[in-house]
């Protein structure tokens, strides 16, 4: 059996931490963040989505609070529904 709030508090607050992560490094290294981006997605150039101005800090806490609280929900419903089909 998976504890399903269990897995949910975990899986957001690692959501969370790499969202943060994320957002530190769009900050503090845009071009190393558009680097990786670029060699994630193999053939697309991102260039063309360059940010031009840095984001807020009330988005940038919007994003992590609706992020975490997504996954949450997600990971919550997907622990739920394999106790179900589990049993």
């Amino acid at each position: 059996m998976v504890k399903p709030i269990a897995l949910a508090n975990a899986a957001a607050g690692v959501g969370g931490v790499a969202f943060a992560i994320c957002g530190l490094l769009a900050y503090i290294a845009p071009d190393l963040l558009l680097g990786i981006a670029n060699s994630w997605f193999h053939a697309l150039n991102l260039e063309a989505v360059r940010a031009t101005t840095q984001m807020p800090l009330t988005t940038f806490i919007f994003g992590v609070v609706s992020f975490v609280v997504y996954i949450w929900v997600i990971f919550f419903a997907g622990g739920y529904l394999y106790n179900k089909l589990a049993k």
